[in-house]
């Protein structure tokens, strides 16, 4: 809290989205979508997928450029022109294919060079 010239304390306010996740419209309802619950958004044309940790598939109408600037680049890494991944919850890459569980998805070269920079290799 911090003090302001009047002598009242004010709160400064505490952009919440940002920081848990992305609220998503399901039916007539915005609900939050905690970055943590989201394993990969795939795009399909106008539409994006957003695949999350209890299998469930989230179709928002939004294109996937979009959703890369709203999602946090500490979090999450555009691999190709299909695919955003959740970085906490890729397992391995080979070559150029990176894998989260056993489903695997292609890195494409435009996306290489910052996916590898993204990643604490030794």
């Amino acid at each position: 809290m911090e003090k302001d010239s009047s002598s009242v304390y004010t709160r400064k306010p505490v952009c919440r989205h940002e920081r848990d996740g992305l609220f998503v419209r399901f039916q007539d309802v915005y609900l939050l979508l905690p970055y943590a619950d989201i394993l990969h958004v795939e795009a399909s044309g106008s539409y994006c997928h957003i695949h999350t940790r209890d299998r469930s598939k989230i179709t928002v109408a939004h294109r996937l450029n979009l959703l890369e600037r709203r999602l946090p680049s500490t979090h999450f890494v555009r691999v190709h022109h299909s695919f955003i991944l959740n970085l906490f919850e890729i397992t391995k890459f080979v070559g150029n294919t990176v894998y989260i569980g056993n489903r695997d998805y292609p890195v494409g070269r435009k996306y290489r060079e910052q996916f590898l920079a993204m990643l604490n290799i030794l």
